[in-house]
């Protein structure tokens, strides 16, 4: 049997929607008046289900319902279209930020006869995570330098 219900809270989050447009209309509302006004539980959580769900906007300080419940179909998709539009662009920069960052992690460099590696650094990287990178980079290029380490064992340390 499918569910009805697939989404978390989404009933929960339709019902502030509706007690929501009900009592303020399109007019900006804070979550405090929600608390006091309306019987809501778990507030917090419901109104941010209820932003990732397109069903309300934030503008920092109040909140508002994104359009009324009588809109049009193609307001209702163009919300939806937005709001996919949102994950797949945040999905695509951060694979792509990835496949540079692993594609230029084995970049050999060489200047006149001495060989470098080159490390990706993206704007998101914590100094830590940088300096592992540079340390592994060392170890592999010192372990095959000395060929003491078998390939085997490099696989496993990397």
């Amino acid at each position: 049997m499918v569910s009805v219900n697939r989404l978390p809270q989404f009933e929960t989050c339709t019902d502030l929607y509706l007690a929501a447009y009900d009592r303020y209309g399109t007019d900006s509302f804070t979550a405090e008046q929600i608390d006091r006004e309306l019987s809501i539980s778990d507030t917090q959580r419901v109104l941010e289900l209820s932003l990732a769900y397109g069903l309300l906007a934030f503008d920092g300080s109040s909140y508002r319902v994104t359009c009324e419940p009588g809109a049009s179909t193609d307001t209702w998709h163009s919300i939806v279209r937005d709001r996919a539009s949102l994950i797949q662009e945040t999905i695509a920069d951060r694979d792509s930020d990835e496949n540079v960052a692993n594609s230029r992690s084995n970049d050999v460099l060489t200047h006149e006869t001495k060989e470098f590696r080159s490390v990706f650094v993206g704007e998101s990287d914590e100094f830590d995570s940088v300096v592992e990178r540079i340390e592994s980079l060392s170890l592999m290029a010192v372990a095959l330098r000395l060929n003491r380490v078998p390939k085997s064992t490099l696989a496993t340390m990397f």
